[in-house]
């Protein structure tokens, strides 16, 4: 395909695109940016890595842990890289939204993938949907059951229900989802990063004061048939990669992203090194006893208890962001398909609320949802974070030579293609093993049901 042939290609019109022609996007800072990004990466599975490093051990989990952080930080520079070379060769005023930067990627790749283009737009797009409204479901019932805990200790005979509780917080979170940019979620994610690192802080502070053993006592590394659990949740854990072109797209000045001491940089430094230490602390302290979250293992504890309410806040506050990028991949489609130009943010307002009460009915009458929500993580997450980053570089840099991604000089070359390699062997293993697990656990819940 030549440079002429490529340009004769119709884009979809980006979400940036058409809202341009609708509104003015308020755009984000630098330090907003990285308060959004850090939101999309930390959550409730940051404390779940104590339980993943008791599968790897205490010095080799954690510093795989870095590793696997380093790989889907890599992977997000790939996508953003991917993206940006396809606005270049395509002169396009505006860069390409995630299921478009891997369109155009396999159509211009190898032969046998161009025909998978569309198909593997698509894709992407769904699982993008998919995989946010799933987070943005599990958000609700983990807060409407860490809601029932707390309140069951201090009132009696309460409602037992847990879907009384998701209707209750339900509330404040569709009103949060009801916010159409990033620039006016700041305060938002702000909040909750703030009450997520206090949590985090707590768990240090409560495991401190009742001593740490000797690292001796902890199995430093596991045998590597218990692997495999401990990518899959880790893999699971740093899934954020589809904010990161909203984000970029929606910054002042979108130059201070990538850089050196740019936004993905900064925002994963501080994800990669809380999340790996979390799991360090969580099994260093407790060891076979870590639970499924840390904060269970102080269940009964004024630490623990008030723990649970920065967590369970901070969750809250994290469904808007994750409910966002759903919007951001669809809402512009709708625009498109519909026609609509008048009234468009009271049209989006309903739009949003519609998907909202979508989730608020899966939490509220899909059975072993979180067990759901886990298997599409594991498929989803896997190709979003892994697989179509690395897939997407690899077409690029076999595109014809007029529109081809050179790098400048052939180590540099080279090294792409062994990372690419890199991930794509970490991403299979992550899914098929995430799956499998997964899937026994839903056959498990089942069984006893």
């Amino acid at each position: 395909m030549s440079q002429e042939e490529f340009e004769e290609i119709k884009l979809t019109k980006s979400a940036s695109e058409i809202r341009a022609s609708h509104a003015i996007i308020r755009k984000t800072t630098y330090l907003e940016s990285i308060i959004h990004l850090i939101k999309g990466n930390v959550g409730a599975g940051l404390f779940a890595m104590g339980k993943a490093i008791q599968h790897a051990g205490l010095f080799f989990g954690f510093v795989s842990a870095l590793v696997i952080g380093s790989i889907c930080t890599y992977n997000n520079h790939v996508l953003v890289n991917c993206a940006n070379h396809i606005q270049m060769i395509s002169k396009s005023e505006f860069l390409p939204n995630f299921p478009e930067t891997v369109e155009l990627c396999f159509r211009i790749g190898p032969e046998k993938l161009r025909r998978l283009h569309v198909y593997a737009g698509m894709m992407t797009k769904s699982f993008i949907i998919v995989t946010q409204l799933g987070f943005c479901s599990i958000y609700l019932v983990f807060v409407a059951e860490t809601t029932l805990s707390i309140l069951k200790r201090y009132v009696d005979n309460i409602p037992q229900d847990t879907r009384i509780y998701i209707c209750i917080v339900a509330v404040p979170m569709i009103a949060t989802a009801l916010i159409s940019t990033l620039k006016f979620l700041t305060p938002v994610s702000f909040i909750s990063d703030a009450l997520i690192f206090t949590g985090i802080l707590l768990c240090v502070y409560a495991c401190s004061m009742s001593g740490f053993p000797h690292y001796t006592e902890r199995a430093l590394i596991q045998s590597p048939e218990m692997w495999p659990v401990f990518i899959a949740t880790t893999v699971f854990s740093f899934e954020g990669i589809a904010l990161v072109i909203p984000i970029h797209n929606e910054m002042i000045n979108t130059e201070l992203f990538g850089k050196p001491y740019g936004v993905l940089n900064i925002g994963m430094l501080i994800v990669v090194l809380g999340t790996a230490s979390m799991g360090l602390i969580g099994y260093w302290r407790f060891g076979d006893d870590i639970k499924g979250s840390i904060t269970l293992n102080f269940d009964h504890e004024v630490v623990g208890q008030i723990l649970q309410l920065c967590v369970g806040i901070g969750i809250l506050l994290t469904y808007a962001i994750q409910f966002h990028v759903a919007v951001d991949v669809t809402w512009w489609d709708v625009v498109k398909i519909a026609n609509i130009n008048k009234n468009v943010l009271l049209w989006e307002l309903a739009y949003r609320l519609g998907l909202a009460l979508m989730t608020v009915l899966a939490a509220a009458t899909i059975p072993f949802l979180h067990i759901f929500v886990t298997i599409v993580g594991s498929i989803f997450s896997t190709t979003l974070a892994l697989f179509l980053p690395a897939m997407c570089d690899v077409c690029i840099r076999t595109a014809p030579a007029d529109i081809r991604l050179k790098s400048s000089n052939k180590f540099i070359q080279v090294f792409r293609f062994f990372m690419d390699f890199i991930t794509l062997v970490l991403a299979s293993i992550a899914l098929v093993t995430g799956s499998i697990i997964s899937f026994y656990e839903l056959y498990k819940a089942f069984k006893e049901q």
